[in-house]
């Protein structure tokens, strides 16, 4: 059988070793969804297009494992011994969902089938998932502020439906968006630490005093993988600092206007959005008078909230990092780190990092 591969939900390194070790096995790689793929690998369910399209034509699924081992082993061996983990990549929190033994058993449920659970709501958190028959929901702390970050809020249905039918549900049918109610005198949870694990900026911003209208000095800000959703929102913030936020698409149409080229001083994007950058090479040689700094958005929004432009080399979060994330990610997930010695903002700074790498970080030794 000719195998015809396609990859989705991979970053660059990985797509390239799955599409090499095919070449070496023989498969084709088809490097966009056509009607000759037959086998589609992915990291995690239900996210793509492609992951999509390949449950309707009944395609084999796989991880990639599957292809690694068929090399190593010289033949290609059964798809069915490499399936996707059912909540690879998700991770979950509940609230409203009374019992202890209740919660252990979603925790298993979770991280049995590759998932993760988080006691707590963090920046990390994929879905909170809620007992819609519980009454005083909307008035729990963890929703309020999950809805608020944007985080999806979703029945706890969702992962009895996904178990017990043994197939990643969509859980847009099964989000929860009940009017807020808040307590009069809750206390709120502290923002959360920005995170890359959905597309997006849910939590980036936390809410502050308007930034002085010199903070930024009026330069100009290059928009390059920021989300779509978020680019109003980052815009905004921008403007009142005193800057300009420009996307790839506008800089091409101001190609001509030379008034704004000397102007722009950062490239803001997201961690794992190219790691080898290569474009942004290739902009700053072609287009641009002078090379600006290519920054995170962990950058813009401390600089936001301390209300100073800090240097970007203060701390490697600040820069994207020269590797991915995502490749790491799946290794990381498994440790649970601390830190011992470390305080104020440096210890907020390994946290952030920790979180990024995929790990879990815990603030006291258990």
């Amino acid at each position: 059988e000719t195998v015809y591969l396609c990859c989705t939900g991979l970053d660059k390194t990985e797509r390239e070793q799955q599409y090499t070790l095919g070449k070496f096995m023989g498969a084709t790689p088809t490097y966009n969804f056509s009607s000759d793929t037959t086998h589609l690998v992915c990291r995690a369910h239900g996210r793509t297009p492609k992951y999509q399209t390949a449950i309707m034509k009944g395609l084999p699924i796989v991880s990639a494992n599957w292809m690694l081992e068929s090399w190593r082993q010289g033949k290609m061996l059964p798809c069915r011994d490499f399936p996707v983990p059912l909540f690879a990549d998700v991770v979950v929190s509940v609230t409203g969902v009374l019992g202890l033994d209740q919660r252990s058993k979603i925790e298993a449920f979770v991280e049995q089938r590759g998932g993760v659970f988080r006691r707590d709501l963090g920046p990390d958190v994929t879905y909170l998932l809620c007992d819609p028959q519980y009454t005083e929901l909307t008035e729990q702390s963890k929703y309020i502020h999950a809805r608020r970050w944007k985080i999806p809020t979703l029945d706890v249905k969702w992962l009895h439906d996904c178990v017990s039918t043994g197939s990643y549900q969509n859980p847009e049918k099964y989000e929860l968006l009940l009017p807020l109610n808040p307590p009069g005198n809750a206390d709120a949870p502290p923002a959360p630490t920005p995170h890359k694990t959905r597309k997006g900026l849910p939590s980036l911003f936390v809410p502050t005093s308007s930034p002085s209208k010199t903070l930024f000095g009026g330069c100009v800000f290059l928009s390059a993988g920021i989300h779509p959703d978020d680019l109003s929102e980052v815009k905004t913030k921008l403007s009142k600092g005193g800057a300009i936020l420009i996307t790839i698409p506008e800089l091409e149409v101001l190609f001509k206007a030379d008034k704004i080229l000397p102007l722009i001083r950062y490239v803001v994007t997201v961690h794992g959005f190219d790691e080898d950058h290569e474009w942004f090479e290739n902009l700053s040689q072609s287009i641009l008078p002078q090379k600006p700094l290519l920054v995170t958005t962990l950058w813009l929004a401390d600089c936001l909230l301390s209300q100073t432009v800090i240097d970007p080399s203060r701390f490697v979060i600040y820069r994207p990092l020269p590797f991915s994330t995502s490749y790491y990610s799946s290794y990381m997930q498994r440790f649970v780190i601390t830190c011992s010695g470390y305080s104020g903002i440096e210890k907020i700074y390994i946290r952030r990092l920790v979180r990024l790498l995929g790990a879990e970080f815990i603030r006291t030794l258990k």
